[in-house]
Order: structure tokens, then C-alpha cells, then sequence
């Protein structure tokens, strides 16, 4: 690790980094994308996984890691719901990132 990185805070990338926990599977990355998308709503873990396109077994075995990011609000009753936390710092930035994303996507999309 470079100085600059330990400066500023830098560690080495491992398997426990936030970054790589919430990004790893591709599973997780459509739960967030469906949580994101429906943030005006809690949803069921079944809801998440028909709107994502995967197993509700999947999203059960995933959603806690967002629950330890705090990137979720969980509601407790039957079933228990989820719903983005709209106050995380986290989630502003993935909203960010997602909005360039898209408006690159757009542009692309145009140029071809």
C-alpha cells in the first residue's frame, strides 16, 4: 500500500471490504437495483426476488448483507419488509452512480 493510500485511509481490498460485500453477486446486484427503483415502497423478500428475477431463496440468503450496511430499512411483521434507506450516505452515492450510469447508457445508445 502506497503512502497516499494510507494517508488517505486506503486499505487493501479484501473480501470483507463494504464495496465488494454489497457488489459481489450479481443476485445482489439486482436486489439493489429493484430496491432502488421501488424506493416509494417496502417490499417482502418474495417481492424483491419477482421483480429481480431470482429465487426467493436467493434474496433470503443476501438481504442481510444489506441489512449490515444499513443500506436497508427493515420492517418488522408478516412478512417482514424492506425498504432502501433514503437517509444513507451509501445510497445517495449508488443513486449517483446509477443515474451516470444511465444517462452514459443514453448517450451511447444515441452515438450508435
Amino acid at each position: 500500500m502506497s503512502d497516499d493510500d494510507q494517508r488517505l485511509g486506503l486499505g487493501e481490498i479484501t473480501e470483507q471490504s463494504a464495496f465488494v460485500r454489497l457488489l459481489e453477486t450479481k443476485a445482489r446486484v439486482k436486489m439493489l437495483d429493484v430496491l432502488m427503483r421501488h424506493s416509494y415502497a417496502a417490499l417482502s423478500q418474495s417481492q424483491i426476488a419477482d421483480r429481480a428475477n431470482l429465487d426467493q431463496t436467493t434474496v433470503s440468503r443476501n438481504i442481510d448483507v444489506f441489512e449490515d450496511l444499513d443500506v436497508v430499512e427493515v420492517e418488522d411483521g408478516w412478512p417482514t419488509e424492506y425498504q432502501i434507506d433514503r437517509d444513507s450516505a451509501v445510497v445517495h452515492g449508488l443513486e449517483q452512480a446509477q443515474t451516470a450510469l444511465l444517462e452514459h447508457s443514453e448517450r451511447l445508445v444515441e452515438e450508435t
